[in-house]
């Protein structure tokens, strides 16, 4: 429900714009990045709303598009070198898809696989870029791709107990009490003893939990009087420094947690990157 989540957070960004901002909302919501990955420290590709991917090879210091007309959920590189992108969607009032790209030649031209979800429908990758393509699908399988043809050329290696969200993730052993909005914790569990680490003053809603180092990182969003005022909201917290909270650009926010540790915030306003107690904006 990737898809959803995100729309339901742009409406809410933007429900009170009126006609003659209708260009600014669109050139907004082209700068929303709601998928990253990194193939190293250096090399990092980022999938755009709407608008194909950025491929960085400098740690973000400077991008290059990767321009095509096709939606990216997630993107990842293979164990021979290829890119697969996934898009996929599981319809309420309308109609499932699940489409997979394979490019040959890193990002330039695009295969489109257009699947039949009534018999496979992956709605994540599972897998790690540089290694062998693995799915999740709707039914919580994991597939591995032994072959080019992304139509056919799967095996089933597990039947999944858990459904991956990349978009709601708390890290263990760190809790959410949001049972009151206006009263949010960030909750330590450890030895079947729950503490309290600190309230979460202006947060109103948290997305995503997670931790490096000494630090733990939350994000998600707040607003001032109503939902049509939403900021963008991002927190640290260490024993050294307490609790430092943000309302950053942007009206909602997303963090993950990559293989090489790398700890990301995107949103409709671009991409950031933690270090320690602060962020780096990347895009």
């Amino acid at each position: 429900m990737r898809h959803l989540k995100l729309l339901t957070l742009l409406l809410l960004a933007f429900c009170s714009c009126r006609q003659n901002n209708h260009k600014k909302n669109i050139e907004d919501a082209a700068k929303t990045i709601q998928n990253v990955f990194d193939i190293s420290n250096d090399t990092i590709i980022a999938c755009k709303y709407g608008k194909g991917l950025i491929l960085s090879n400098d740690g973000g210091k400077s991008w290059t598009e990767l321009e095509t007309n096709l939606l990216f959920d997630e993107v990842t590189l293979t164990d021979n070198g290829y890119l697969v992108g996934l898009d996929s969607w599981r319809g309420i009032h309308e109609p499932d898809y699940s489409r997979l790209y394979l490019s040959k030649d890193f990002g330039k031209t695009w295969k489109t696989f257009n699947l039949d979800t009534k018999t496979f429908f992956p709605l994540n990758i599972v897998s790690n870029p540089k290694e062998k393509l693995l799915v999740q699908t709707v039914d919580n399988k994991i597939y591995q791709l032994n072959g080019l043809n992304l139509t056919n050329d799967w095996t089933l290696v597990k039947n999944g107990t858990e459904q991956k969200n990349q978009y709601k993730e708390i890290e263990l052993p760190y809790k959410i009490d949001d049972s009151n909005d206006h009263n949010i914790k960030l909750l330590l569990e450890k030895n079947k003893q729950v503490d309290t680490l600190a309230k979460l003053a202006t947060c109103r809603q948290v997305n995503n939990v997670a931790s490096f180092t000494d630090f733990v990182y939350i994000s998600g969003a707040g607003y001032e009087k109503s939902f049509e005022e939403t900021y963008a909201y991002f927190a640290s917290y260490s024993k050294e420094t307490g609790l430092k909270e943000y309302k950053i650009p942007g009206h909602f926010a997303y963090l993950k947690k990559t293989q090489h540790n790398n700890i990301y915030i995107m949103n409709d306003e671009g991409l950031f990157i933690t270090n320690k107690d602060t962020l780096q904006r990347l895009y």
